[in-house]
């Protein structure tokens, strides 16, 4: 169980319910009284789920780290 989870863990919401995903390792919170706390669990999706990639998308979609090439004005 932990008080937070790992800065670089994203949400992740599978079958209704909201868990969060870092590295392969998921979490489930939970309330301990007052509190909130995360156990780790098992992939909520069984493995059918698309692993989640650790890089947030870029702004303009692009996943990859090529750059993407931007077409010149018309002058």
């Amino acid at each position: 169980m932990y008080y937070a989870l790992p800065p670089s863990c994203s949400p992740y919401a599978w079958g209704g319910y909201s868990y969060y995903g870092c590295g392969g390792v998921y979490y489930e919170p939970r309330y301990e009284g007052d509190s909130v706390v995360y156990v780790t669990i098992a992939d909520p999706s069984g493995g059918k789920a698309k692993p989640q990639s650790d890089a947030a998308p870029s702004p303009s979609g692009n996943t990859s780290s090529e750059p993407t090439s931007t077409p010149s004005p018309s002058v």
